[in-house]
């Protein structure tokens, strides 16, 4: 039991920001029919599964944002890049960050909406 207790306190730094990109395995499945990046991301410490959707829009200054969810092992056969943005605002919670919102990581929970 104590055990247990102290697995829940001693999370993996994957589930608290700020994020590092260089504690992931990262593979990016593409752009989707708006310009979103998705990526699977693998926690190298622990081994969790990310999704991850980008939004950059260059000629915008502090434009880039992104919404990242955790996935089980299961789930990776269902992401692909064309559902990925709505399998991402399905969710009730995710984390929320980037250059728009002035390098800040949020949780956010639903509604989540991606834009």
């Amino acid at each position: 039991m104590f055990e247990m207790f102290n697995k829940r306190i001693n999370r993996c730094d994957c589930e608290r920001p700020p994020f590092n990109y260089a504690d992931y395995k990262i593979e990016i499945l593409g752009e989707d029919t708006t310009y979103g990046e998705v990526s699977l991301n693998q926690c190298l410490k622990c081994g969790a599964y990310w999704l991850k959707y980008l939004i950059e829009e260059p000629h915008y200054t502090n434009s880039g944002r992104w919404w990242r969810i955790r996935i089980s092992k299961g789930e990776l056969k269902a992401i692909t890049v064309e559902n990925a943005k709505e399998y991402i605002m399905s969710q009730d919670t995710c984390f929320v960050g980037g250059s728009f919102y002035k390098q800040g990581i949020h949780k956010q929970e639903r509604p989540i909406i991606v834009k």
